[in-house]
């Protein structure tokens, strides 16, 4: 394989808790810069085939998973294995592992995504529940 650089552009869209900067580059890679406003979640959800890594910027969040999990700070009432995310901290999320993050703060996450459908293709994302209406 030889010497690429690619340049791409970011797309914005506005959710019912915040918004995300999205963007996309070869090979199966992908990312956004996610705000989701204090006192709110994410949709519990799985990707089928994307592995993810998140990493708080800013705020403080929770991750809960739903399933296997390792390292994780406790366990709730609902008995997901919750995650408090401080800034600089990650995690990594495999294909197939439900979970949500909501906000305790105003938070910014990074996300970056390897494997999967090309780009933002919802066809590997499988929703759970989510308290927007959206399926």
């Amino acid at each position: 394989m030889g010497n690429l650089i690619w340049k791409g552009k970011s797309s914005k869209k506005k959710t019912p808790w915040g918004e995300q900067t999205r963007w996309s580059a070869p090979w199966g890679t992908s990312g956004k810069v996610t705000f989701i406003e204090a006192g709110k979640r994410t949709s519990k959800k799985m990707y089928k085939q994307k592995r993810e890594i998140i990493y708080l910027l800013s705020g403080k969040a929770i991750v809960y998973a739903y399933g296997e999990a390792e390292f994780f700070d406790y366990i709730d009432k609902d008995n997901a294995k919750c995650y408090n995310l401080e800034p600089g901290d990650t995690v990594l999320i495999e294909p197939g592992s439900v979970y949500r993050v909501s906000a305790l703060e105003d938070s910014t996450l990074v996300e970056v995504q390897a494997g999967g459908p090309l780009g933002h293709n919802e066809s590997d994302l499988v929703r759970f529940e989510d308290d927007y209406g959206r399926t």
